[in-house]
């Protein structure tokens, strides 16, 4: 079905959605995925735009064979720039970012100068670099494209559309503009930042449709020391609120003050976030740890979304909560903001289903998100390093998850206090690089 060429992957994924489809309550289809073979491999030319248009007309097929399952289509709006997958990547990434930037603005601005800076920039991308880039963003703005006119088209209920690593300014926000006047007549299109999160987003949106008519859950925002979400995260285009308000809708979910679920936004009160550091003093985190233990004291359930540095949690604000840790529902901070909203958004609903709260699930994110991207990746980073390691193409990653499990052993964090007393947990790098961990909590039991 949907001939998938020769690509044995492709042919592998068609026959097990059509073989198990006949069981499925729902579809969940990743389009990079189906299209590509994997996220990373999105931003690769080794699929040509005629393959992955035919990957993607499997979707029609599906609908056909199984007109009354649901399918929920998740696609990515490309990043910016190239994949770095070594340090020898990095210059290139650089100067690709740069260019983006460039020509949204020159475009914009109708600026004659702006448009001689992005030619410069342009001139400084090797020229095979370049040749492969531009083939990828065109064929992968064509397939979102395509994935619209599939809702369109009623192939598809709906369309979730996220912006991967982005800024204010360039391609990724180029067609984000014309992918939402594509479809700007269709509510069952949503386009936000973020990526990581999607396929979490997609199948709580299933899971809420299938076991009834999905009823509203309401959902009270608050922003210590803040007014309100009007604040453009970093590797992000839009105001987080934006994102925020079409991930909330995406779901079903509503605004309301008072509700029994609280989402607490800690972010920066000027709005800057920091790369791997907070950009607030000592007060500030104070104040916000009182507010947040303050909310707690209510006895509402409060999920706590950690937005004070990108790429990785607030050490300093967890350890002012300290013990109070223990009374969280839910807690995400890796690694933009979008991935650790929506992630914690599907936190929400999964739990709200269950009528319990995941306490594995909240150990894995205070393993991941805060101890890992925030306090071990820093010092596993510097250490391999010395040993002349490239963090992003590791040689020996045996070696590396020696240091990783020495590093977390010796780990005197207080949220370490909290995952230790719920179990066992195990820690693993799934790739040959450090950007990320698999971190799995053994929890003895799931608190109601």
């Amino acid at each position: 079905p949907g001939q998938p060429g020769d690509d044995p992957h492709a042919a592998m994924l068609f026959r097990l959605i059509f073989l198990q489809g006949q069981a499925a309550d729902a579809f969940v289809i990743s389009a990079d995925q189906l299209c590509y073979g994997s996220l990373l491999a999105s931003r690769e030319s080794d699929v040509e735009m005629e393959e992955a248009l035919k990957r993607l007309e499997t979707i029609r097929e599906l609908h056909g064979r199984f007109p009354k399952t649901p399918i929920y289509l998740v696609s990515t709006i490309m990043r910016a720039s190239i994949s770095a997958l070594s340090r020898t990547d990095l210059p290139a990434y650089e100067a690709v970012s740069q260019w983006s930037e460039l020509c949204d603005r020159a475009e914009g601005e109708d600026n004659d100068r702006l448009r001689q800076a992005a030619k410069e920039a342009e001139k400084r991308i090797p020229g095979p670099v370049l040749t492969r880039y531009r083939a990828v963003r065109e064929r992968n703005h064509r397939v979102n494209c395509e994935c619209v006119e599939l809702v369109r088209q009623g192939m598809a209920d709906s369309l979730l559309l996220l912006v991967e690593d982005s800024a204010p300014y360039g391609f990724p926000r180029m067609e984000q503009r014309k992918l939402m006047a594509l479809s700007k007549d269709l509510d069952r299109v949503t386009v936000s930042n973020g990526t990581d999160e999607g396929g979490c987003l997609a199948v709580m949106k299933a899971v809420r449709a299938w076991a009834a008519p999905p009823r509203p859950l309401s959902v009270d925002v608050r922003y210590p020391l803040r007014e309100d979400g009007k604040f453009i995260a970093l590797y992000e285009s839009q105001p987080f609120e934006d994102n925020l308000r079409q991930d909330l809708r995406y779901l079903g979910f509503q605004e309301a003050e008072d509700a029994e679920i609280v989402l607490v936004v800690c972010a920066p009160p000027d709005g800057r976030q920091g790369e791997g550091r907070d950009t607030v003093g000592e007060e500030t985190i104070r104040e916000m740890g009182r507010q947040v233990k303050a909310l707690m004291d209510t006895g509402r359930k409060v999920y706590l979304l950690d937005l004070l540095r990108a790429n990785g949690g607030s050490p300093p604000l967890m350890r002012e909560l300290g013990s109070d840790l223990e009374r969280l529902w839910g807690y995400s901070a890796w690694n933009t903001a979008c991935n650790a909203l929506g992630t914690l958004l599907s936190q929400i609903a999964s739990d709200a289903q269950a009528g319990k709260k995941n306490e594995a699930f909240l150990c894995e994110r205070l393993l991941d998100d805060l101890i890992y991207e925030s306090v071990v990746r820093p010092q596993l980073n510097a250490a391999l390093s010395a040993e002349g390691e490239d963090v992003l193409s590791l040689r020996d990653r045996a070696r590396a998850e020696e240091l990783l499990r020495a590093l977390f052993a010796g780990c005197g964090e207080p949220a370490m206090a909290l995952i230790r007393s719920r179990g066992d947990f195990t820690v693993s790098l799934p790739w040959e690089r450090t950007f990320e961990v698999e971190a799995l909590a053994c929890c003895a039991q799931t608190l109601s």
